[in-house]
């Protein structure tokens, strides 16, 4: 991996956390396929994965490892390009995680100065990429790597499941931990969490109880918004059989390059829409860079006789 020149503070890189405390639901799919389509737009972009688990590190091939990973991001005991892997997407670098054995959890609650320790890892990562995203554990309850990636974000982006579990998570312990994680003093803007972006995801449109689900996720979400506590997205992505079939190939391909053309006349968009409107929702002063990979329309091909038609 090449360093880019210092940025302007103005054109400094922007760090997303994906976030949530139920497990299963997707976090990491959205991860990768977020990130390889900024990537393909023309952006550089670091994934970083902060979950335990490892499954964003193999998302993609990897063209060039490196020997360290977030145990020693977060450690400060390698820098950022000794830490970072290339995957075989041009432009989209992956930060792994080798933490099995939960040396970071030990690590982090040995001292109680540490809530920053991902931030300040992952500052020099600014001047270098466009976007960082940042893939967390999902799990019951909090983890100490989990809270170091919230810590790390300039946005918090959450997927939300419109089912009832899912729902009944999101109130009862999602949004309880951001609350939480704030800063007892309100005037401390600098250790204050950013409300989350919630996207509500995999949503099944022939579902009769997803709908019901869809719509009270919407009022809940709206009051959150009057409150200051959530953002919710205008995107929601459906559930789809593209986004399955892109990771069971190998080596797995983004899902806008799976599903990239647009379905006139239906309502369920294709994954590259999805994937679009989420990007440029979540990073709208690259909209230029975009609108190179803005899904295209179907071409209807013309009948013989309809083309002769059309030729006279």
């Amino acid at each position: 991996m090449t360093e880019a020149p210092i940025l302007s503070s103005a054109s400094k890189g922007i760090i997303l956390a994906i976030f949530g405390t139920k497990g299963g639901v997707g976090k990491t799919s959205l991860c990768g396929n977020l990130g390889a389509l900024c990537a393909e737009a023309g952006l550089k972009v670091l994934l970083v994965d902060a979950d335990p688990q490892g499954s964003l590190g193999a998302f993609y091939p990897l063209v060039r490892e490196a020997d360290a990973g977030i145990v020693e991001l977060i450690q400060r005991t390698a820098s950022l390009e000794q830490c970072t892997s290339e995957t075989a997407i041009a432009g989209l670098d992956v930060i792994v995680s080798n933490d099995t054995d939960g040396i970071l959890e030990t690590w982090i609650r040995a001292a109680t100065n540490r809530g920053p320790a991902l931030r300040l890892a992952l500052e020099p990562a600014r001047a270098v990429y466009d976007i960082v995203i940042i893939d967390t554990q999902g799990a019951d309850g909090m983890g100490k790597t989990q809270e170091l990636a919230l810590r790390a974000a300039d946005r918090i982006l959450m997927p939300i499941v419109p089912d009832a579990v899912v729902v009944r998570e999101l109130t009862n312990n999602s949004f309880s931990l951001l609350e939480k994680l704030q800063p007892l003093d309100s005037n401390d803007i600098q250790n204050r969490l950013p409300p989350p972006h919630a996207l509500i995801y995999r949503v099944k449109t022939v579902s009769a109880s997803h709908r019901v689900f869809t719509d009270g996720l919407r009022s809940l979400l709206d009051e959150r918004a009057l409150e200051g506590t959530a953002i919710r997205m205008k995107t929601e992505v459906p559930e789809g059989v593209a986004y399955n079939d892109a990771q069971s190939v190998y080596p797995a391909i983004p899902v806008h390059r799976k599903d990239p053309v647009r379905r006139k006349g239906q309502a369920v968009p294709c994954a590259a829409e999805s994937m679009y409107d989420l990007a440029l929702e979540l990073f709208p002063q690259h909209a230029g860079a975009f609108e190179t990979v803005k899904p295209k329309d179907r071409v209807e091909h013309l009948s013989l006789s309809n083309a002769v038609d059309h030729v006279e």
